[in-house]
């Protein structure tokens, strides 16, 4: 094989690999997880979980929802103001801790 082959094959490679890396999580995407199966050991991961809007207290750019998926309830924060009208979401963000509890400090509703 001379290089000008190995260089072609590498890139096709190179390009499809990275594809791969940029598609993958898109069409994945997370599972849901319950409520009741979060424990510490989540903590600083990313997570998905649905459930009905039970509160909301919005201050400044900050809101608070809590949200109950039927297994149990967990305040999602999210660090900008958020207009919501729906009754039942789709939280997705990292679990974290505050003031003993877990929660989730969301990047995104749906």
């Amino acid at each position: 094989m001379n290089e000008r082959t190995l260089f072609w094959i590498a890139g096709v490679c190179s390009t499809i690999g990275l594809a791969a890396i940029i598609l993958l999580p898109l069409v994945i995407g997370l599972a849901d997880i319950k409520i009741s199966e979060l424990t510490d050991d989540d903590l600083g991961k990313k997570v998905s979980i649905t459930g009905d809007i039970k509160f909301k207290v919005q201050k400044d750019s900050l809101t608070i929802i809590e949200i109950n998926d039927g297994t149990g309830k967990i305040e999602a924060v999210f660090f900008e103001r958020i207009f919501l009208k729906k009754e039942k979401a789709t939280i997705i963000g990292v679990v974290s801790k505050y003031k003993g509890n877990l929660q989730i400090k969301a990047s995104d509703i749906r």
